[in-house]
Formats: structure tokens, sequence, C-alpha cells
């Protein structure tokens, strides 16, 4: 009866320790996410006039069911938000996820709300905003 109570306390250990093994190795995989810097650059075009602006890592407007009105979302979180110059001019960087490949840059210009989808490759994110304009011109 004692070897068996030994045999099965040896065979657990082992399928203890084996569990911990696999699932230190799962954890690397699955919970570890890796970052960089992305050197970000926009130009609004404006002329004695800062920009306010958000970038999104998701789009942050919805469609308002009851009154068929694009409204920003109360769930969105801006992953970085700065201003111009006064030129309308950014230029900086944003530490952000390496699965990063496109971003939502939104402002507020006066009562005009501008919120463009900027995709990009590499750590460049830059993007030419022209009033009026429904897509950014983007630069590499």
């Amino acid at each position: 009866m004692n070897r068996m109570k030994e045999y099965i306390s040896r065979y657990i250990a082992i399928d203890v320790f084996l569990c911990f093994i696999f699932l230190c190795s799962c954890t690397k995989d699955y919970f570890e996410e890796s970052y960089r810097v992305y050197k970000l650059r926009f130009d609004y075009h404006q002329n004695d006039n800062r920009v306010s602006f958000e970038v999104y890592k998701e789009n942050p407007l919805s469609e308002d069911e009851g009154s068929m009105t694009i409204v920003k979302r109360d769930d969105a979180k801006p992953i970085f938000t700065g201003t111009t110059d006064e030129n309308g001019k950014f230029t900086g960087t944003l530490v952000g996820s390496t699965l990063l490949k496109e971003v939502y840059l939104y402002a507020k210009i006066e009562d005009n709300i501008s919120c463009v989808r900027i995709t990009f490759s590499g750590d460049n994110i830059a993007a030419s905003i022209y009033e009026n304009q429904n897509q950014p011109t983007t630069t590499e």
C-alpha cells in the first residue's frame, strides 16, 4: 500500500511540474505584447490655427440610430492625444503595439468633425488632411 502511495505521489508531482512548464511557455506567447515607437507626422493645413487631435486604434464614431447622425462613441479611448503647431502641423512619437496596422485620426476643427483612417506599414504614421477631405493623403 505504501509503495502504491509513493508511486501515485511521484506521478502527481511529475504531472504538476509538466503543467507548470507548459503554462510558463504559454504565458509568453499569449500575454506578452511587443511594443515599438512610431513616428507621427500630421498636417492639417491650417494657417494661424492650432488643432487638437486624438489617435484611436478603432473608429471612434458611430451612427446614432435615433437621429441618424454621426456621434463620437462614449466607449472610445484614444491611444494618443496632441495639439499641432500654429500652422496645423504635428511631429512626435507614439509607443504602441507592434500589431498596429491602422489608426483613426479624430479632430474637431471649429464646428467640423474630421475622422480619417490611416493605414500604414513600418513605423511611420503620416497624413496630410485638407478641409472637406474624406480620406487623408498619406505619405511614407
